[in-house]
């Protein structure tokens, strides 16, 4: 028997309480949590009242995936292993009509990371926020792409510009050290992103 049996029991019969589950990794945490939301399903929790929100991905795919499991294991009168000593079988055939249904509706439930929870409430209050409904969360690697991107069109539009009194000074620079223009234009448009309140100084020559 587990040494933390009687914290996991609580984990998936205090269906009404708020409970903080701290422990190391590879110890059953996302069974656990699993459980509980199919815990939930079982006692009449309409599926798109369950939110589970995960920091990755990756975690939120697998979680999804065991909840998607234990409910289908339950209804074909299996009873999971994490969930053995909350579910009997007596319980199961009482509330079986009621998992069938939830698990009907199962995509109505949110599973997803901080972040994308997040989108969702703000394109569902997309005028309150004052943010553009259309926006979308962007990973690291594709967030840099696009920076780089925006950068590299307004370098070169800057290197083709004509001004009234001739070429533009990016334009001048990039003669006689065109590569070192460039890494400074990246540079400091990467600390303008880090500090958006950064200006320059007014120099009387």
């Amino acid at each position: 028997m587990l040494s933390d049996a009687l914290e996991r029991s609580r984990v998936l019969s205090e269906l009404d309480r708020t409970l903080l589950v701290e422990a190391a990794a590879g110890t059953g945490k996302t069974s656990l949590i699993a459980g509980r939301v199919v815990m939930l399903m079982l006692y009449g929790a309409p599926p798109h009242s369950i939110a589970a929100i995960t920091f990755t991905e990756l975690a939120a795919s697998e979680l999804s995936l065991r909840i998607r499991k234990y409910a289908t294991q339950l209804l074909a009168g299996e009873i999971p292993k994490v969930l053995r000593g909350a579910v009997t079988l007596e319980l199961l055939n009482e509330r079986k009509a009621v998992l069938k249904s939830a698990i009907g509706a199962f995509d109505e439930i949110t599973v997803c990371t901080i972040h994308a929870f997040c989108q969702q409430i703000i394109m569902a209050y997309a005028v309150e926020t004052g943010l553009d409904p259309g926006s979308r969360m962007m990973d690291g690697p594709a967030a840099d792409a696009m920076f780089e991107s925006v950068i590299s069109k307004w370098l070169f539009e800057r290197l083709s510009l004509q001004t009234r009194e001739g070429e533009d000074p990016v334009a001048v620079l990039s003669k006689f050290e065109p590569l070192k223009v460039v890494k400074d234009s990246f540079d400091l448009a990467k600390l303008k992103l880090e500090h958006p309140g950064a200006g320059t100084v007014s120099v009387d020559f």
